[in-house]
């Protein structure tokens, strides 16, 4: 996706790194960077209808504020399933 940030600048909106065509570059003096988006736990907002005095499941306990979400549910999936996700393996190799 390609977007408009004023009359002069563009913006493109990927799920890939930094990844111009060799095309892109010549002759064209543009900035190119990554702008990482991340969610992050933040902390919890119990329920007031729950029965009172119920504690935090065992396997919620990584949801911790500040927490990023992707690293959550990679630790999550270890735990579950005793292994790396299989996107992850293939990346590695």
């Amino acid at each position: 996706m390609v977007v408009a940030l004023n009359s002069c600048l563009l913006g493109k909106i990927r799920d890939k790194h930094v990844a111009d065509e060799e095309e892109d570059y010549a002759g064209v003096p543009a900035w190119s960077a990554l702008y990482p988006v991340t969610q992050v736990i933040g902390a919890p907002s119990e329920c007031e209808r729950q029965i009172p005095g119920l504690e935090r499941p065992e396997g919620m306990a990584d949801f911790e504020p500040g927490t990023r979400l992707d690293e959550l549910m990679t630790k999550s999936y270890r735990r579950t399933f005793g292994c790396d996700l299989p996107m992850a393996e293939e990346a590695a190799s």
